[in-house]
């Protein structure tokens, strides 16, 4: 049971990587999370119910017993799954309370190191964004552009508020196309709404720092974001190889950085995986014929 619990969980993360809308994503995350934590369970609790190296003893035990978790009283499955339920929305809700209360802290310490007149300036020269994105201008020497979303209570229901960065060392070293491209593969992860739960995962990982199905998980869907906003932010503009040059400056501009910080966005992967990005960028370009 606890294998098919966890082969469930499995498919369950990988299809959820191949993208299915957002609402059934987030399903799909708790459902087969909890099928992992579950299968935990069941494997803790045969441990310590073993009574010998080859054979199990599972049935209900008398729920008047007070000794319930005793080495003594044999495993209940139904109660393991409830508290593996249990377990998995309380995760689920206090990464949900812990990433947008980090959130709103970092949105704050960004807005004090901002720059209002050159972020309104660059958010200007763009009419595809709309007015309800948060375009900021940081001041910061490390090249870089990421984005998030904030979840806030509207008139009627919860509305997500999204804000795209830019740090000053970026626009020191893009021209013009180069950052209108990051701007447009920032927008495309609030367009496929994939910010709205990866901090969630990001955080959730965090907390339940022990488990490795998490950590592939969070690697999974790190990779599939990048590559689908490089390829929706083309279909948007239309500059392949402005956004495989920007990436090529940007991995530069890091590698040649002696005390470089940590990236945090665009280019918050490893080497391999960025000149994997790049390759697949003028591959693109070259097979439809883009010169841009």
């Amino acid at each position: 049971m606890a294998l098919t619990l966890f082969i469930i969980g499995v498919l369950g993360l990988f299809i959820f990587e191949r993208r299915v809308n957002y609402t059934r994503s987030i399903v799909l995350i708790l459902g087969s999370y909890g099928l992992v934590v579950s299968e935990v369970f069941i494997v803790f609790y045969s441990i310590s119910h073993l009574h010998s190296w080859y054979k199990f003893h599972f049935h209900i035990p008398n729920l008047g017993d007070h000794d319930y978790f005793s080495q003594n009283n044999p495993i209940d499955i139904p109660s393991i799954l409830v508290l593996s339920l249990a377990a998995t929305i309380t995760v689920f809700l206090l990464g949900l309370i812990l990433s947008q209360v980090s959130l709103r802290v970092m949105s704050r310490k960004l807005l004090e190191k901002s720059n209002l007149e050159i972020s309104e300036e660059l958010k200007s020269k763009h009419p595809w964004l709309s007015s309800d994105y948060q375009v900021i201008v940081i001041k910061d020497k490390q090249p870089d552009a990421y984005t998030f979303t904030l979840i806030k209570k509207g008139k009627r229901r919860l509305k997500a508020e999204n804000w795209i960065i830019i740090t000053s060392g970026l626009t020191d070293i893009l021209n013009d196309d180069e950052i209108e491209m990051v701007l447009a593969h920032e927008f495309s992860h609030t367009f496929e709404h994939d910010t709205r739960y990866s901090h969630l995962i990001y955080t959730i990982a965090t907390i339940v720092f022990f488990d490795p199905m998490l950590k592939l998980f969070k690697y999974l869907i790190h990779e599939n974001h990048e590559y689908n906003a490089d390829l929706q932010a083309v279909k948007l503009i239309g500059k392949p190889r402005a956004l495989a040059s920007a990436l090529f400056k940007m991995l530069k501009k890091q590698i040649s950085t002696k005390k470089r910080g940590i990236a945090t966005g665009i280019i918050s992967s490893k080497k391999p995986f960025i000149l994997k990005r790049i390759e697949k960028l003028l591959d693109y370009a070259e097979l439809n014929k883009i010169n841009d």
